[in-house]
């Protein structure tokens, strides 16, 4: 049986049927607990294709205490829930997402966590590829 060889030295390019970007790879991890906060914004001429993101909102108060992730434009209009949790009390929710094709932020988008209260923490990791616009 054949072994399957990376022969790609730049991970950042994509394979197969996409198309292959070259680009700077974005990874971050961001966390917010009692308000909102923005936690990446697209930079000046570049282009964002988010590829996949995890979001988890943890509870340790009472029930009905909400958390949430969104991206905003540059004008604060809303353009794309990523997910809007409401656990029970100690209790965690998550999600993970992959688009495909990558979900294209422009410059000036914006990630934006909030949480409800001190007793809620929400939790983003985000991947991606940033290019020159």
């Amino acid at each position: 049986m054949a072994t399957a060889r990376w022969i790609e030295t730049n991970r950042t390019k994509w394979l197969g049927t996409r198309p292959a970007y070259d680009g700077e790879r974005v990874r971050g991890y961001y966390e917010k607990s009692d308000g909102g906060a923005t936690v990446y914004t697209v930079a000046s001429n570049k282009v964002l294709l988010l590829t996949n993101y995890v979001l988890i909102v943890s509870n340790t108060g009472a029930n009905n205490l909400y958390g949430y992730a969104y991206i905003r434009n540059s004008a604060d209009d809303f353009i794309h829930l990523l997910g809007f949790f409401k656990p029970l009390a100690d209790h965690v929710e998550e999600i993970a997402n992959n688009f495909n094709p990558p979900y294209e932020m422009i410059e000036g988008d914006y990630i934006e966590l909030s949480a409800e209260s001190a007793n809620v923490n929400t939790y983003i990791s985000i991947y991606g590829v940033l290019l020159d616009e």
